[in-house]
C-alpha cells in the first residue's frame, strides 16, 4: 500500500511538472490585445497662442492637457465599450504628444478621444459615441459660461488587428491621432468714452453655438444657438480735458463652440456705474461675420464709440477710472 501510494504522488508530481513545462508566462492581459496610442496637441490656438492682436494686452490663460480620455464604442451602437487614461508625455520632431495603452481584442470601433474634469466645458452622452457632445452651464440666468479649450479627436472606424505584440493604432490616414481645441477665441475691441463713469463692464455674445458634437471635427450644433457671457478689459485710457471726455478700449477674448451664420449676432454690454446702476448698450454685429478680418484673424474691432452717461449722483462708490488697473496712453483703434 505505501509503495502504490508513493508512485501515485509521483506520477501527479510528475504531470504537474510536465503542464507548468507547457504553460507560457503572460501578464494579466494579454500583450495581443493591447494598443498603443499617441496623441499629438495641436495648440495653434488664434488669440490664445498665436495670432495675438495687441501684444501689449492681457493674454488668456491657457493650460495645457497633462492627460486624455480614449474610449473606443461599437461603431454599430455607438455604445462606449471600453475607455483608458493616456497619461504619457512626450516631445519629438512632431511636437508635444500625450500617450498610453488601450486594451481591446480583435474589431472595429469608433474612437474619442478628449480632455475630462475642466472648469467649464462639460461632456453630455459620455457613453454613447453618436451622440456624446460637450456643453456648458448657464452663467447668470441667461448667457452661457464660455467653453474651455478641450483638446480631442476621434476617428469613425479603428481597425484592431490581430498582432502578437503591442501595435499601435493609427488614424483613418495612417498616422499618429492629432488632438486640437473644441472651442474657438475671438479677440473683441471697442472704444468708451466716459469710462470714467463706469466700474466694470461684462458682455454677452448671441448667436453662438451652445454646444459641440464629439463624433466629428467642427461639430458645433447649429440648432442651439445661445448667447455667450464674457467680462471685459479696459486698456490705453486717454484723459482729456475732464472725467467725462476720458475715453478707453475695452477689449477682450472669448470663447465659442462657434458662431451659427444665419443668426444674428448682437453684442450685449452692461456697464456697471459709479452710482451703482447699469447702463446696457447694444449693438448688431452680424454683419462683421462675413468680413476676412473676423473669419480670418476671429479679430473683431468695433468702430462705433460708445458713451456711458454721468451718473446722477446719488449714493454708490467713485473708484474713478483708476478701478479699471488701466495703461494710460493714446486710443489706436
Amino acid at each position: 500500500m505505501r509503495r502504490t501510494v508513493s508512485i501515485g504522488h509521483m506520477l501527479a508530481a510528475f504531470a504537474l511538472m510536465s503542464v507548468l513545462a507547457s504553460c507560457e508566462h503572460r501578464i494579466l492581459t494579454d500583450p495581443k490585445d493591447n494598443h498603443y496610442i499617441r496623441v499629438y496637441l495641436d495648440e495653434e490656438i488664434r488669440n490664445v497662442t498665436c495670432g495675438i492682436y495687441n501684444e501689449a494686452y492681457d493674454r488668456p490663460e491657457y493650460r495645457p492637457p497633462i492627460n486624455l480620455r480614449a474610449a473606443l464604442a461599437d461603431p454599430q451602437t455607438g455604445e462606449v465599450l471600453m475607455e483608458y487614461i493616456l497619461r504619457g508625455n512626450g516631445q519629438d520632431e512632431g511636437g508635444r504628444y500625450i500617450d498610453g495603452y488601450i486594451a481591446a481584442p480583435v474589431g472595429r470601433y469608433s474612437l474619442v478621444i478628449h480632455e475630462v474634469g475642466l472648469p467649464s466645458t462639460k461632456i453630455r452622452n459620455m457613453y454613447d459615441y453618436s451622440s456624446m457632445h460637450a456643453y456648458t452651464d448657464p452663467a447668470d440666468g441667461v448667457a452661457m459660461r464660455e467653453p474651455d479649450h478641450m483638446f480631442y479627436d476621434m476617428c469613425d472606424v479603428v481597425n484592431v488587428r490581430y498582432s502578437q505584440h503591442v501595435d499601435t493604432l493609427y488614424n483613418d490616414k495612417g498616422e499618429h491621432f492629432r488632438a486640437g481645441s473644441i472651442a474657438l477665441s475671438y479677440f473683441l475691441q471697442l472704444k468708451i468714452k466716459g469710462i470714467s463713469w463706469a466700474t466694470s463692464a461684462s458682455a454677452r455674445m448671441s448667436g453662438m453655438a451652445g454646444s459641440s458634437m464629439m463624433n466629428r471635427h467642427g461639430g458645433m450644433v447649429e440648432t442651439d444657438p445661445v448667447q455667450v457671457f464674457f467680462q471685459m478689459k479696459a486698456a490705453n485710457v486717454k484723459r482729456n480735458t475732464g472725467p467725462e471726455a476720458s475715453t478707453a478700449v475695452l477689449y477682450a477674448t472669448f470663447n465659442t463652440f462657434g458662431k451659427i451664420y444665419g443668426q444674428n449676432t448682437t453684442l450685449s454690454l452692461d456697464f456697471l456705474k459709479t452710482d451703482g446702476s447699469y447702463q446696457t448698450e447694444e449693438i448688431d454685429i452680424t454683419d462683421m461675420f462675413d468680413t476676412p478680418t473676423v473669419k480670418e484673424k476671429q479679430w473683431i474691432l468695433i468702430e462705433r464709440e460708445i458713451e456711458i452717461t454721468k451718473p446722477d449722483g446719488t449714493g454708490g462708490m467713485r473708484p474713478g477710472v483708476d478701478g479699471w488697473k488701466d495703461e494710460i496712453s493714446d486710443v489706436p483703434m
